[in-house]
Protein backbone atom coordinates (compact mmCIF):
# COMPACT_ATOMS: atom_id res chain seq x y z
CA UNK A 1 0.00 0.00 0.00
CA UNK A 2 1.33 3.44 -0.88
CA UNK A 3 0.55 6.54 1.10
CA UNK A 4 1.21 10.11 0.10
CA UNK A 5 1.61 13.23 2.16
CA UNK A 6 2.31 16.84 1.30
CA UNK A 7 4.74 19.13 3.09
CA UNK A 8 4.49 22.79 2.26
CA UNK A 9 8.00 23.77 1.25
CA UNK A 10 8.44 27.40 0.38
CA UNK A 11 5.45 28.10 -1.86
CA UNK A 12 5.58 24.80 -3.70
CA UNK A 13 4.17 21.54 -2.30
CA UNK A 14 6.54 18.61 -1.99
CA UNK A 15 5.01 15.21 -2.32
CA UNK A 16 6.38 12.47 -0.16
CA UNK A 17 5.43 9.10 -1.60
CA UNK A 18 6.01 6.37 0.93
CA UNK A 19 5.25 2.71 1.48
CA UNK A 20 3.54 1.90 4.76
CA UNK A 21 5.44 -1.37 5.11
CA UNK A 22 8.88 0.21 5.28
CA UNK A 23 7.83 3.61 6.55
CA UNK A 24 6.76 3.03 10.13
CA UNK A 25 8.14 0.96 12.94
CA UNK A 26 5.17 -0.92 14.40
CA UNK A 27 5.67 0.72 17.78
CA UNK A 28 4.78 4.07 16.23
CA UNK A 29 2.19 3.13 13.61
CA UNK A 30 -0.89 2.47 15.74
CA UNK A 31 -2.10 6.07 15.92
CA UNK A 32 -2.11 6.59 12.17
CA UNK A 33 -2.24 3.13 10.57
CA UNK A 34 -4.28 0.03 11.18
CA UNK A 35 -2.64 -3.38 11.04
CA UNK A 36 -4.38 -4.04 7.75
CA UNK A 37 -2.53 -1.13 6.16
CA UNK A 38 0.88 -2.67 6.81
CA UNK A 39 1.68 -4.84 3.82
CA UNK A 40 4.51 -6.95 2.52
CA UNK A 41 5.58 -4.64 -0.30
CA UNK A 42 9.36 -4.77 -0.55
CA UNK A 43 11.81 -1.91 -0.45
CA UNK A 44 12.86 -2.93 -3.94
CA UNK A 45 9.38 -2.12 -5.20
CA UNK A 46 9.36 1.20 -3.36
CA UNK A 47 12.78 2.08 -4.76
CA UNK A 48 11.71 1.35 -8.32
CA UNK A 49 8.43 3.23 -7.95
CA UNK A 50 10.15 6.25 -6.38
CA UNK A 51 12.73 6.30 -9.15
CA UNK A 52 9.93 6.40 -11.69
CA UNK A 53 8.31 9.34 -9.87
CA UNK A 54 11.55 11.27 -9.96
CA UNK A 55 12.12 10.50 -13.64
CA UNK A 56 8.57 11.21 -14.82
CA UNK A 57 7.68 14.38 -12.92
CA UNK A 58 9.03 17.62 -11.49
CA UNK A 59 8.15 16.56 -7.97
CA UNK A 60 10.70 16.37 -5.23
CA UNK A 61 10.18 12.88 -3.81
CA UNK A 62 10.72 12.61 -0.07
CA UNK A 63 10.26 9.26 1.67
CA UNK A 64 9.96 8.91 5.42
CA UNK A 65 11.08 5.54 6.71
CA UNK A 66 12.14 3.77 9.87
CA UNK A 67 15.73 2.64 9.20
CA UNK A 68 15.51 -0.33 11.56
CA UNK A 69 12.92 -2.05 9.34
CA UNK A 70 14.58 -1.68 5.94
CA UNK A 71 17.33 -3.81 4.46
CA UNK A 72 20.91 -2.56 4.33
CA UNK A 73 21.44 -0.74 1.05
CA UNK A 74 17.79 0.27 0.63
CA UNK A 75 18.42 3.90 1.62
CA UNK A 76 21.46 4.13 -0.65
CA UNK A 77 19.40 2.73 -3.55
CA UNK A 78 16.66 5.30 -2.98
CA UNK A 79 19.15 8.16 -2.82
CA UNK A 80 20.81 6.93 -6.03
CA UNK A 81 17.46 7.40 -7.77
CA UNK A 82 17.14 11.00 -6.64
CA UNK A 83 14.90 10.40 -3.62
CA UNK A 84 15.36 12.40 -0.42
CA UNK A 85 15.25 9.94 2.48
CA UNK A 86 13.96 11.15 5.82
CA UNK A 87 13.89 9.23 9.11
CA UNK A 88 10.66 9.09 11.06
CA UNK A 89 8.16 6.94 12.98
CA UNK A 90 11.21 5.08 14.19
CA UNK A 91 12.56 3.50 17.36
CA UNK A 92 16.05 3.06 15.88
CA UNK A 93 19.10 3.28 18.09
CA UNK A 94 21.95 5.71 17.55
CA UNK A 95 24.07 3.26 15.56
CA UNK A 96 21.21 2.42 13.18
CA UNK A 97 20.43 6.08 12.57
CA UNK A 98 24.07 6.86 11.85
CA UNK A 99 24.23 3.93 9.43
CA UNK A 100 21.17 5.36 7.66
CA UNK A 101 22.84 8.76 7.46
CA UNK A 102 25.96 7.14 6.05
CA UNK A 103 23.80 5.58 3.32
CA UNK A 104 22.38 8.98 2.41
CA UNK A 105 19.45 9.85 4.71
CA UNK A 106 19.45 13.63 5.11
CA UNK A 107 16.38 14.45 7.20
CA UNK A 108 14.36 13.58 10.28
CA UNK A 109 10.70 14.19 9.43
CA UNK A 110 9.43 15.45 12.80
CA UNK A 111 12.05 15.45 15.53
CA UNK A 112 10.83 14.29 18.97
CA UNK A 113 7.52 12.93 17.59
CA UNK A 114 6.94 9.21 17.01
CA UNK A 115 10.55 8.40 17.90
CA UNK A 116 12.29 7.00 20.93
CA UNK A 117 13.54 9.55 23.43
CA UNK A 118 17.11 10.59 24.15
CA UNK A 119 18.63 8.96 27.24
CA UNK A 120 22.10 8.92 28.75
CA UNK A 121 22.91 5.46 27.40
CA UNK A 122 20.93 5.50 24.16
CA UNK A 123 20.63 8.74 22.19
CA UNK A 124 18.31 7.16 19.61
CA UNK A 125 16.89 9.15 16.70
CA UNK A 126 16.76 12.41 18.66
CA UNK A 127 20.35 12.29 19.85
CA UNK A 128 21.75 11.20 16.49
CA UNK A 129 19.83 13.96 14.74
CA UNK A 130 21.02 16.66 17.13
CA UNK A 131 24.61 15.43 16.83
CA UNK A 132 24.71 15.29 13.01
CA UNK A 133 24.14 17.47 9.98
CA UNK A 134 20.75 16.03 9.00
CA UNK A 135 17.82 18.41 8.59
CA UNK A 136 15.41 18.31 11.52
CA UNK A 137 11.71 18.93 10.99
CA UNK A 138 9.90 20.55 13.90
CA UNK A 139 6.15 20.71 14.53
CA UNK A 140 5.69 24.00 16.38
CA UNK A 141 2.07 24.05 17.49
CA UNK A 142 2.25 23.94 21.28
CA UNK A 143 1.03 20.33 21.38
CA UNK A 144 3.53 18.07 19.64
CA UNK A 145 6.78 19.24 21.25
CA UNK A 146 7.58 21.10 24.49
CA UNK A 147 8.88 24.62 23.94
CA UNK A 148 12.13 23.79 25.77
CA UNK A 149 12.79 20.88 23.43
CA UNK A 150 12.13 23.09 20.42
CA UNK A 151 14.56 25.73 21.67
CA UNK A 152 17.20 23.06 22.31
CA UNK A 153 16.88 21.79 18.74
CA UNK A 154 17.03 25.27 17.24
CA UNK A 155 20.17 26.10 19.23
CA UNK A 156 21.81 22.74 18.55
CA UNK A 157 21.16 22.86 14.80
CA UNK A 158 21.35 26.46 13.57
CA UNK A 159 20.50 26.57 9.88
CA UNK A 160 19.53 22.86 9.82
CA UNK A 161 15.99 22.98 11.24
CA UNK A 162 12.82 23.34 9.18
CA UNK A 163 9.17 23.79 10.08
CA UNK A 164 6.71 21.06 9.17
CA UNK A 165 2.99 21.41 9.73
CA UNK A 166 1.86 17.77 9.92
CA UNK A 167 -1.39 19.41 8.82
CA UNK A 168 -4.69 17.57 8.68
CA UNK A 169 -7.98 18.64 6.99
CA UNK A 170 -8.96 21.26 9.64
CA UNK A 171 -5.80 23.31 9.00
CA UNK A 172 -6.65 26.72 7.62
CA UNK A 173 -10.39 26.06 7.81
CA UNK A 174 -13.28 25.71 10.21
CA UNK A 175 -13.66 21.92 10.41
CA UNK A 176 -13.65 20.46 13.90
CA UNK A 177 -13.20 16.82 13.03
CA UNK A 178 -12.30 14.25 10.40
CA UNK A 179 -11.70 10.54 9.95
CA UNK A 180 -8.21 9.07 9.66
CA UNK A 181 -7.96 5.41 8.64
CA UNK A 182 -11.40 4.76 10.08
CA UNK A 183 -10.75 6.54 13.36
CA UNK A 184 -12.58 9.69 14.40
CA UNK A 185 -10.31 12.66 15.09
CA UNK A 186 -11.54 15.81 16.83
CA UNK A 187 -9.92 19.24 17.09
CA UNK A 188 -9.99 20.39 20.69
CA UNK A 189 -8.27 23.65 21.65
CA UNK A 190 -6.22 23.47 18.46
CA UNK A 191 -5.16 19.87 19.10
CA UNK A 192 -6.08 17.05 16.69
CA UNK A 193 -6.69 13.93 18.75
CA UNK A 194 -8.49 10.63 18.74
CA UNK A 195 -11.17 9.77 21.29
CA UNK A 196 -8.49 8.33 23.58
CA UNK A 197 -6.39 11.49 23.45
CA UNK A 198 -3.72 10.39 20.98
CA UNK A 199 -2.32 13.11 18.70
CA UNK A 200 -3.27 12.66 15.03
CA UNK A 201 -1.56 15.38 13.04
CA UNK A 202 -2.03 19.09 13.56
CA UNK A 203 -4.46 21.89 12.73
CA UNK A 204 -1.78 24.44 11.79
CA UNK A 205 -0.37 25.81 8.54
CA UNK A 206 3.28 26.79 8.16
CA UNK A 207 2.47 30.45 8.75
CA UNK A 208 1.01 29.42 12.11
CA UNK A 209 4.19 27.52 12.94
CA UNK A 210 6.34 30.52 12.03
CA UNK A 211 4.16 32.76 14.20
CA UNK A 212 4.48 30.30 17.09
CA UNK A 213 8.28 30.42 16.81
CA UNK A 214 8.22 34.20 17.12
CA UNK A 215 5.64 34.46 19.90
CA UNK A 216 6.61 31.53 22.12
CA UNK A 217 10.18 30.56 21.27
CA UNK A 218 11.72 33.99 20.85
CA UNK A 219 12.84 33.29 17.29
CA UNK A 220 13.55 36.45 15.23
CA UNK A 221 10.84 37.04 12.64
CA UNK A 222 13.25 36.83 9.69
CA UNK A 223 14.58 33.45 10.87
CA UNK A 224 11.06 32.12 11.47
CA UNK A 225 10.19 32.88 7.84
CA UNK A 226 13.39 31.17 6.67
CA UNK A 227 12.43 28.10 8.70
CA UNK A 228 9.27 27.86 6.59
CA UNK A 229 10.70 28.82 3.19
CA UNK A 230 14.38 28.91 2.21
CA UNK A 231 15.56 26.19 4.59
CA UNK A 232 12.85 23.62 3.68
CA UNK A 233 13.57 24.32 0.01
CA UNK A 234 17.20 23.37 0.60
CA UNK A 235 16.24 20.31 2.62
CA UNK A 236 13.99 19.01 -0.15
CA UNK A 237 16.47 19.74 -2.92
CA UNK A 238 14.39 22.57 -4.39
CA UNK A 239 16.62 25.51 -3.57
CA UNK A 240 17.44 26.20 -7.21
CA UNK A 241 13.81 26.95 -7.98
CA UNK A 242 11.99 28.11 -4.85
CA UNK A 243 12.50 29.35 -1.32
CA UNK A 244 13.86 32.82 -2.09
CA UNK A 245 12.75 35.88 -4.03
CA UNK A 246 15.43 36.35 -6.67
CA UNK A 247 15.91 36.46 -10.42
CA UNK A 248 15.43 33.10 -12.09
CA UNK A 249 13.34 31.48 -9.36
CA UNK A 250 9.66 30.60 -9.44
CA UNK A 251 7.45 33.55 -8.55
CA UNK A 252 5.49 31.64 -5.90
CA UNK A 253 4.93 33.93 -2.95
CA UNK A 254 2.96 34.14 0.25
CA UNK A 255 2.28 37.70 1.38
CA UNK A 256 2.31 37.96 5.18
CA UNK A 257 1.34 40.70 7.58
CA UNK A 258 4.70 42.09 8.79
CA UNK A 259 3.49 42.23 12.39
CA UNK A 260 1.36 39.14 12.88
CA UNK A 261 2.62 36.90 10.04
CA UNK A 262 -1.01 36.32 9.07
CA UNK A 263 -1.42 35.25 5.46
CA UNK A 264 -2.81 38.06 3.28
CA UNK A 265 -2.36 36.67 -0.20
CA UNK A 266 -0.91 33.68 -2.05
CA UNK A 267 0.63 34.31 -5.45
CA UNK A 268 1.26 31.35 -7.73
CA UNK A 269 3.90 31.98 -10.37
Amino acid sequence: MRSECHYSCAAKPVRAASNSCCTWSKRWCSFCQTEGCITGVTCTAVTLYSGQLVAQSELSVVITLAPEVVDPGCIAALCARGVTVSIGHSDADDATVRAAIAEGATMVTHLFNATGGLTGREPGVVGAALDSDVWAGLICDGHHVHDTSLRIALRAKPGRCVLVSDAMPPAGGVRHGFTLHGRAVTVRDGRCQTDDGVLAGSAICLADAARYCVEYLGVPRALAIQLATALPARAAGLAEGVGRITVGRRCDMVVLDPSTLAVHQVLAG
